[in-house]
């Protein structure tokens, strides 16, 4: 629908630096649509499931699963092929007293660390959620100069997770919280080149 297209907009204009027309889309989806945050940060990786604060998503089915190759290439049962880095693995983790994302996203199984998103075998993926455009605006919104904005969103994203609010923002908690909210949804890799950072120990533009 219209909501996917305005979120897909919001996301390549903040990949391109184009905070304006990224904060616009992303508050047109904010304050347009019925899309709210989940209580649950678990709740939208349950099998054949979708939420309150999915945007779009690819559906599985039994015949049809959208999901196999994320299944094969994270699920524990299938011994997943890939799991966070440890330099991801400390961000992602560093709250785990608080952070039900930390919680409930991750697991340590004999020394190997695991994603659970997908730990189910026929869960839709979820291409754009709500989550995604707070975060987006609130990065966007400090990168023009409205700092009370973007502390609104961030603790939109962070309460959600089980802190308290925070009282102050910056970027590096805005990247922070980026990477523990969208790992492993296809969001990490475009964001370190936006960010201009290496990736794997190559240049970001070499690759």
């Amino acid at each position: 629908d219209k909501y996917a297209a305005m979120a897909l907009l919001a996301r390549v204009y903040f990949f391109k630096k184009d905070y304006a027309k990224a904060a616009e889309y992303a508050g047109y989806v904010i304050g347009n649509s019925n899309y709210e945050l989940d209580d649950d940060v678990l709740a939208l990786f349950q099998a054949e499931t979708t939420t309150k604060e999915c945007i779009f998503q690819l559906m599985s089915t039994l015949k049809n699963n959208s999901s196999g190759t994320l299944v094969s290439f994270y699920r524990k049962a299938s011994n997943g092929k890939f799991g966070p880095s440890q330099g991801m693995w400390d961000i992602v983790t560093q709250d785990t007293a608080i952070d039900q994302r930390a919680k409930k996203w991750y697991a340590i199984i004999n020394g190997k660390y695991y994603t659970t998103k997908f730990d189910q075998r026929f869960v839709h993926v979820t291409l754009f959620r709500l989550s995604e455009m707070y975060l987006t605006r609130a990065e966007a919104r400090l990168n023009l100069g409205d700092a009370a904005g973007a502390l609104a969103d961030f603790n939109k994203v962070h309460t959600r997770a089980g802190f308290d609010p925070a009282t102050s923002v910056t970027l590096n908690d805005l990247y922070n919280e980026r990477l523990k909210e969208l790992a492993f949804e296809g969001d990490h890799f475009h964001n370190l080149k936006r960010l201009e950072k290496d990736i794997a120990g190559q240049p970001y533009a070499q690759i």
